[in-house]
């Protein structure tokens, strides 16, 4: 895990361009209704927004807060330490967009859930009811997203690296988490 954590960082911390043109970070609300109550109580009360320059929420990401069976989510996040199939958050997308690998997906809201090394895999919340993942998390995953802890600064912060990827960076207690929200987006 530590390799594959290094690769991405390398690629997040490769010369970036400002957030693409018209879009940043801004504080988010609730989690949505669509998402399992147990699911919405595990998450952080307020989202973090991602917005263009006329207020159009291109996406809304909110992090786990609640522990996880082992200890701490926040000292998890640190140690490199998560279970696979661990509720890492949840995300909702007004457009369509597309992941790491290109594949497309449609907007809704979707269960980020922890595959292993930097890939996070995103379950409609509409088949995704419980902390506990889901059976076949594989089958239903709709798309493939990458985090990994990010550098200090300014928090929330939104921007698109060398490769086109837009990246959010947002808190989970003290840590700071980089998660790609859009693979290609732009292309």
């Amino acid at each position: 895990m530590k390799r594959a954590v290094g690769i991405l960082w390398a690629c997040l911390a490769a010369p970036a361009a400002a957030a693409p043109p018209g879009y940043r970070a801004v504080a988010g609300g609730s989690p949505p209704e669509e998402l399992a109550a147990e699911i919405r109580e595990a998450l952080a009360p307020l989202g973090v927004r991602v917005v263009d320059s006329r207020g159009f929420r291109f996406c809304e990401v909110w992090l786990r807060q609640a522990d996880l069976e082992t200890g701490s989510f926040e000292e998890a996040v640190q140690q490199e330490a998560i279970p696979e199939g661990s509720l890492l958050g949840a995300i909702e997308y007004q457009a369509p967009s597309a992941d790491r690998r290109g594949r497309g997906f449609a907007r809704g809201v979707y269960v980020l859930r922890y595959l292993g090394g930097d890939t996070v895999g995103l379950i409609p919340a509409s088949v995704d009811r419980s902390l506990a993942p889901p059976e076949d998390v594989g089958g239903l995953t709709r798309g493939l997203l990458r985090w990994t802890r990010s550098s200090a600064g300014v928090t929330p912060r939104f921007e698109m690296n060398s490769r086109g990827e837009w990246i959010l960076h947002l808190r989970a207690g003290e840590s700071i988490i980089a998660l790609l929200v859009a693979g290609v987006a732009g292309r």
